[in-house]
C-alpha cells in the first residue's frame, strides 16, 4: 500500500497517468465525431440552415404563397373600396328612381366612387388594370340592380299601402292568404315585398315594366361608367 501510495506521487507515473487521459480524451471525441456522420448531426450535417430541403431553399420555400396572399389581398380591398364607393351612387338611383328621375348622372357617380374607392384601397399596390375594371364593373352591375329593386319595393309598399289603407301588420290569417293569392305577398311591408319580390312581379304582371326600368338604369350607368373613366379612370390604375 505504501509503495502504491508512493508510486501515485512519483513524476514518472503522474506523466504516464496524463498521457493515459489524453489518450482516452481523444478516443472520446473520435467516437463522438463518428456518431455524429452517423446520426447526420454534425456540423456540416443536411440540416444546417442555409441549406436546401429537397430543393426549396429555407430562404424562399413559402415566397410564392406570401405572393399568392398578397394579390389576392389587393384585390379583397379593391373589391371592398368598389362597394363603398358606390354606394353613394345607389342611393342616388333609388331616390331619383322615386320621382321618376332616371339620367346618367347616377352611373356616373357610381362610376366614380367605384373607380376612387377601389384605387384608395389598393394605393400603393401593384393593382392589375384589367382587374380592377373588371370588379368595379361587376360592382356598377350589382349596384344598379340592388338599387332599383330596392326602389321598386319602397314605390310598391308605400303605394299599396295608401291605396288599400293597409298598415303592414293588421291582416288576418284568411286576409293575408287572399292578398297572396293576387299578388303574390302577404302583406305589404317592405320586407313582405323584398323576400317575395318576383313572385309579386309575375302575379301583378308588372315583371316586364321592372325589366324595361333595370335596363334603362342600367344603361345610364353604363353610359356614365365610360364617361368617368375615360375621363379619370386611365390614370388612376
Amino acid at each position: 500500500m505504501d509503495d502504491f501510495m508512493t508510486g501515485i506521487g512519483n513524476d514518472t507515473n503522474d506523466a504516464a497517468v496524463n498521457n493515459a487521459a489524453m489518450q482516452a480524451n481523444n478516443v472520446a471525441a473520435q467516437a463522438g465525431d463518428t456518431a455524429q456522420q452517423y446520426t447526420g448531426y454534425s456540423s456540416t450535417s443536411s440540416y444546417d440552415s442555409t441549406s436546401n430541403y429537397g430543393g426549396y431553399s429555407s430562404t424562399a420555400s413559402y415566397s410564392d404563397f406570401d405572393n399568392q396572399d398578397s394579390d389576392f389581398i389587393i384585390l379583397l380591398k379593391g373589391a371592398l373600396g368598389a362597394v363603398v364607393g358606390a354606394i353613394p351612387g345607389v342611393i342616388l338611383i333609388i331616390f331619383l328612381a322615386r320621382i321618376g328621375f332616371i339620367a346618367a348622372v347616377c352611373g356616373a357617380v357610381m362610376a366614380a366612387g367605384s373607380f376612387f374607392g377601389y384605387k384608395f384601397m389598393t394605393k400603393g399596390k401593384n393593382s392589375s388594370e384589367s382587374a380592377g375594371l373588371i370588379i368595379c364593373g361587376i360592382v356598377m352591375l350589382i349596384g344598379v340592380y340592388v338599387a332599383v329593386r330596392t326602389s321598386w319595393c319602397m314605390e310598391v309598399s308605400s303605394v299599396m299601402q295608401d291605396r288599400f289603407d293597409i298598415t303592414p301588420g293588421s291582416l288576418n290569417t284568411a286576409q293575408s292568404d287572399i292578398l297572396y293569392e293576387y299578388c303574390g305577398v302577404r302583406d305589404f311591408s317592405f320586407s313582405e315585398c323584398s323576400s317575395n319580390f318576383w313572385t309579386m312581379l309575375d302575379r301583378v304582371g308588372v315583371k316586364g315594366k321592372f325589366m324595361r326600368s333595370l335596363l334603362e338604369n342600367l344603361l345610364f350607368a353604363v353610359v356614365g361608367g365610360i364617361g368617368t373613366f375615360s375621363k379619370y379612370g386611365k390614370s388612376d390604375f
